[in-house]
């Protein structure tokens, strides 16, 4: 019983925890849910988890790190994107920065996560998260994703 009350609270601090983001809501997905909120932490991912199996709505984690100049880039140009800023209402989403978390580690080992910056999703009826590239290989060097293509991959 105190676990369900600690998970409600949770959700419901959660909600008004962090909005970075400026975004407008859009169908981009079948899901009811819509929000600007940023979760934080992987403390806050059971949160996420619960909104999105009530709501069947994709998680979307981005793991980044503060001196990442290429996470940067990604805000600014993705992120920040008024294409992207509306379908990105449609999921729950969680930030990470491993710097100022205990728990990011273990996440990060546990979904094969290397580098910075990394985006994850997982849809309400799958089991795993999978990555999605923010940035592609392209003429032998790393650029950054177009953001229909970025979109169109979170499906």
């Amino acid at each position: 019983m105190k676990i369900i009350i600690i998970l409600v609270l949770t959700v419901i601090v959660g909600k008004y925890v962090y909005t970075e983001f400026s975004v407008a809501p859009a169908a981009t997905f079948t899901s009811t849910y819509s929000s600007n909120v940023w979760l934080e932490g992987t403390g806050s991912l059971a949160a996420a988890e619960l909104t999105a199996q009530s709501d069947t709505a994709p998680v979307m984690v981005y793991i980044y790190a503060d001196w990442c100049q290429y996470c940067k880039k990604f805000e600014k140009e993705i992120l920040h994107n008024a294409q992207f800023s509306g379908a990105l209402a449609s999921l729950v989403k969680v930030r990470i920065n491993p710097d100022h978390d205990a728990g990011a580690k273990a996440f990060m080992q546990k979904n094969n996560v290397s580098g910075f910056p990394t985006v994850l999703v997982r849809h309400h009826n799958q089991t795993n998260f999978r990555v999605v590239p923010p940035y592609v290989k392209s003429g032998g060097r790393w650029v950054l994703s177009d953001t229909d293509d970025f979109l169109a991959s979170l499906r």
